[in-house]
């Protein structure tokens, strides 16, 4: 009797590249901490010098979180209206906040006592950076103005009211605390000098309002994101446009640095965190999360990563512990251990004249290889249409079919059943029959299936809602196929054309050369 030969899995092609070292580097955190709080998380902060605490601004208060615990470490609940815009300083000792009330506060992180009260502001104030000289504080408010103070003296020592609009993004340049820039939904951003009164040094126009605004560390160059697009500025050319990013579907909401200012990142409310490569400008890697994001924040040496969103939850990631190499090496001596131990019986030389009978190797089936060789057609197809066996892996699915309709088995595994055993097989129909690997295979189920129960619908609630999502799919599909054809169309004009015009160029080209005269040749004289 012939042996049984079980269902081959083909190899597919891959729908990804292989992850590059960006995609590794940036999966690589532990489980994230997720932290609920009530209203959104409207900006994070981490310090500059370890341990680099952060700071997360929500609803009427702010949190101070405690990056190796991650657990809260201090909260600032001393406003009656919402808080906006926290910023620790450099050094983790102070902390500025913003808010509805228009009001500028420094606290005191160690004691969480109020130090300093600034009422300048007649709107609220969404945005507060300290000066690299520590010592000073700019906010950015609704009544249109950036305002610089004087933290020891508690005095405004400029007011700067340039813009037409809110002013909701700012920073300050590391290089020189007198550089300010600033962003508004005016469109524009603004770079001032706190040494001079009047007028911005440079204004440029972003194209959407401003939501958020990073200065390079060197401060001749600085980015300004708005609508879908990140636009990178040089400040020494006058305010050139060096490039222009747009890898985001929705409004950008946040930019910061990361890996010592060789990465940065955009969070969006269309969910995603992108990360760039500062000498590039490149896309390196994309990051998912469940809801829209409003805020984000790396510590300085990218062990903790801290994602704020629209509806109170605070995504805390930490990088996973270096894996110790004395053990990695004991692991593997083990491993070498237990290989020799398996492996022992090749190394025994068998005595002369000893029959040596080999011994085969036991076939193990999968279960539906099992129904398979039992001609059990409808339990192997009811295995493979089992979520848990056809999304991770769909080609198992399609194997099983094609060699169900191989062996004419395709037709008794679909027909006689009830509407409520129909659902599997609807749900991986509705899944992969556009999935171009599997199309011809699964539109034959398709076809097949309607031929065998025309009298379904309205016999189920649930088979009836597969059969319309069915319905809406393929006609999206259709509709896609048409437009493709439409730009396949056009596309062969313009190619075309172009070659004819390429043709007609090259031989008027020809055809406007002169003629080489050929001289006759003259005897040379001896």
């Amino acid at each position: 009797m012939a042996s049984f030969k079980p269902v081959q899995r083909k190899r597919l092609p891959r729908l990804k590249g292989e992850p590059t070292a960006d995609d590794k580097y940036w999966t690589d955190f532990n489980f994230p901490v997720s932290v609920k709080e009530h209203g959104p998380i409207q900006s994070v902060s981490f310090s500059r010098t370890k341990p680099y605490y952060f700071a997360v601004t929500t609803s009427a208060k702010v949190h101070v979180f405690n990056p190796n615990t991650l657990e809260t470490h201090k909260t600032f609940s001393r406003f009656k209206e919402a808080a906006y815009g926290a910023e620790l300083r450099a050094d983790g000792r102070l902390l500025a906040a913003g808010g509805d009330e228009g009001i500028v506060r420094i606290f005191d992180v160690a004691t969480k006592s109020l130090l300093r009260e600034f009422k300048n502001h007649k709107a609220p104030v969404h945005c507060t950076r300290f000066s690299p000289d520590n010592t000073h504080v700019v906010s950015f408010g609704d009544d249109r103005s950036v305002r610089y103070f004087d933290i020891p003296s508690q005095t405004q020592v400029r007011s700067f009211k340039n813009h037409g609009d809110y002013v909701r993004a700012g920073d300050v340049s590391m290089s020189s605390h007198n550089f300010v820039v600033s962003g508004s939904y005016d469109h524009k951003a603004r770079l001032f000098d706190v040494r001079t009164e009047g007028d911005s040094v440079l204004e440029v126009d972003h194209g959407a309002p401003v939501e958020a605004v990073l200065v390079f560390p060197s401060g001749n160059v600085f980015m300004t994101a708005g609508g879908t697009n990140i636009k990178v500025w040089d400040i020494v050319a006058g305010g050139s446009c060096l490039t222009s990013l747009s890898h985001h579907h929705k409004t950008i909401t946040d930019l910061c640095f990361a890996s010592g200012y060789s990465r940065f990142l955009s969070s969006s409310i269309d969910r995603h965190v992108k990360v760039y490569d500062v000498a590039s400008y490149s896309l390196v890697h994309s990051m998912d999360f469940p809801t829209p994001v409003l805020s984000i924040g790396v510590s300085m040496d990218d062990e903790v990563m801290c994602v704020g969103m629209t509806d109170g939850l605070i995504s805390i990631h930490k990088r996973k512990e270096p894996k110790d190499e004395e053990e990695i090496a004991l692991k593997k001596s083990a491993k070498r251990r237990g290989n020799r131990y398996l492996a022992r019986e090749k190394y025994i030389t068998p005595d002369e004249g000893a029959v040596i009978v080999k011994e085969e190797d036991k076939l193990i089936l999968a279960q539906y290889d099992k129904h398979l060789r039992r001609f059990e057609f409808t339990k192997a197809l009811d295995c493979v249409l089992k979520y848990h066996v056809w999304a991770p892996k769909p080609d198992i699915t399609v194997q099983v079919i094609q060699e169900l309709d191989r062996m004419n088995g395709l037709l008794p595994a679909i027909v006689g059943r009830q509407p409520e055993q129909l659902v599997d097989l609807l749900g991986f129909l509705c899944r992969y029959i556009t999935d171009p690997r599997f199309f011809t295979v699964i539109l034959g189920v398709a076809d097949l299936f309607f031929e065998q129960y025309p009298w379904i619908y309205g016999k189920s609630k649930q088979v009836d809602t597969f059969i319309n999502r069915l319905q809406e799919i393929l006609t999206l599909e259709i509709d896609n196929q048409k437009e493709l054809k439409l730009i396949v169309g056009n596309m062969d004009a313009l190619f075309s054309a172009s070659r004819l015009n390429s043709a007609e160029a090259q031989a008027e080209l020809l055809n406007s050369q002169k003629p080489v005269e050929i001289l006759p040749l003259q005897p040379v004289a001896v």
